[in-house]
């Protein structure tokens, strides 16, 4: 939509050659690899907080609504990492981008422990909040490079997954770790060994080059433009009677805008959610704390099975058919907690519940702009910086309002309640506005997938 292409290959960076060329046959599913990799990296740094915040809080001297301020820490990074990917992909290789970031969480998520203050904690997690950052921007971005030509949806969904199954993993690293060792922080030592780990392995792949852009408008020989229409909208660039001018201006205003404003308040509920979730349980439902991060584990679990289904999911329905059932179900579960707090039954579903409804909502907003031409390493890094910036600042809010507001925790679930209805909202305004005026260019329902499904109807028949 508005990022313009670089006019020359001289402007592009010289691509990371590694051990591993794009022309091996392996090179697609290896990079898939690396980028899934990547992202349960990316899991576990953030998510570990939740179940180590006390034993953290305990070890630097601080409350355990302390380290909420960790969270905005983090998200400032994040923000950070998050609003410079566009600038980084287009200066220098993507998976020589993996690679360092790699080595530099390695030093800097195995250096947790040996902190000594809150500033010291916080000061890290700002610098590995800008690796993440701009980690899940590149991630996400060369996957759709990566798999170009092919409905993305999967495949976006799938590296997404990652995350997801990284937020499982962190309080079971965690509290295994504090069984056997009787030092749970120890687990962010074993995450910095992760990252380097991944850091190598993207250093021997070739990274991607972005894909050239879509052939201008052609004629299919019977005087009917294939593209013509496509991702264009089909009323006027009016919005509330007003003409905005441009088919650019129309698209920000309508659709990247309120889309920008769903991945705000929805990864920031996510988070926030998945950080308090846990002693939420503990100090509001009664619960102990193992069972406590069993199910901080279980929202996590959810979450990542409910994105693993939307990978083959993704092949059958489109992005917006995903993401509104799984958000009201999201909303369900975060008011059946609010309407029986103490109920430990109603908690468990509710949080299976919560985990199952914010899985589709980060990887299929993406997909959903991919689909209508409008994603770009540009756009990919303000969506980046979106998420981060409720990312940053929720959990911390959360926390603020747990502290000095008089409904101690129950303010965490009804701040859940008023940020997933508006996700909700929005998002259905936005996915009917999609499907009223504008086509899609790629995935189900777009002029080259329906050309494809009639070239092999036409081919059964022949047979």
């Amino acid at each position: 939509m508005d990022s313009p292409r670089r006019s020359s290959a001289a402007s592009e960076p010289t691509p990371w050659q590694g051990l591993i060329s794009q022309d091996v046959a392996a090179h697609r599913h290896l990079s898939t690899l690396c980028y899934c990799l990547a992202l349960f990296v990316a899991g576990t740094s953030v998510n570990i907080l939740g179940p180590a915040g006390p034993t953290l809080a305990r070890h630097v001297h601080v409350t355990s609504t302390a380290i909420g301020n960790v969270f905005t820490g983090e998200g400032l990074g994040n923000t950070l990492g998050s609003s410079i990917v566009g600038p980084m992909l287009a200066r220098h290789s993507g998976h020589a981008i993996i690679a360092a970031l790699g080595i530099v969480l390695f030093f800097a998520v195995a250096a947790v422990p040996a902190c000594e203050s809150l500033t010291q904690v916080f000061a890290l997690y700002v610098g590995i909040g800008s690796c993440l950052g701009l980690i899940n921007g590149a991630c996400n971005t060369m996957i759709t490079w990566v798999q170009h030509g092919r409905n993305v949806g999967p495949w976006v969904n799938l590296v997404n997954a990652s995350f997801g199954l990284g937020g499982v993993s962190a309080p079971l690293i965690f509290l295994g770790l504090e069984r056997h060792l009787g030092n749970g922080l120890a687990g962010f030592s074993s995450i910095g060994l992760l990252a380097c780990a991944v850091g190598i392995f993207a250093a021997t792949l070739q990274s991607p080059r972005e894909p050239p852009p879509p052939p201008p408008p052609d004629d299919d020989g019977d005087g009917s433009p294939l593209l013509a229409e496509v991702g264009m909208p089909k009323r006027r660039s009016t919005l509330g009677g007003v003409d905005l001018g441009s088919r650019e201006a129309y698209v920000r205003c309508t659709v990247v805008a309120p889309l920008l404003a769903v991945i705000t308040l929805g990864v920031g509920a996510e988070i926030a959610f998945s950080a308090w979730v846990y002693p939420y349980a503990v100090e509001r439902a009664g619960m102990r704390v193992d069972e406590a991060a069993y199910l901080s584990s279980l929202y996590w679990t959810c979450f990542t099975v409910g994105r693993m289904c939307m990978a083959p999911l993704a092949s059958c329905f489109s992005a917006g058919a995903l993401l509104l059932p799984t958000l009201a179900c999201n909303v369900a579960a975060v008011v059946l907690i609010a309407l029986q707090p103490e109920s430990r039954v109603c908690l468990w579903i509710g949080t299976a519940a919560a985990g199952v409804g914010v899985c589709a909502l980060f990887s299929n907003v993406i997909s959903l702009l991919a689909s209508y031409g409008l994603l770009s390493p540009k756009i990919m890094g303000v969506v980046g910086t979106a998420a981060a910036v409720c990312h940053m600042t929720l959990p911390n809010i959360v926390g603020r309002a747990i502290s000095w507001s008089s409904y101690k925790y129950d303010a965490f679930i009804y701040i859940e309640v008023g940020c997933n209805v508006a996700v909700f909202v929005l998002a259905v305004g936005v996915v009917l506005h999609l499907w009223r005026s504008f086509t899609p260019t790629s995935g189900i329902g777009s002029a080259s997938h329906d050309r494809k499904r009639v070239v092999e109807v036409e081919m059964t028949e022949a047979i």
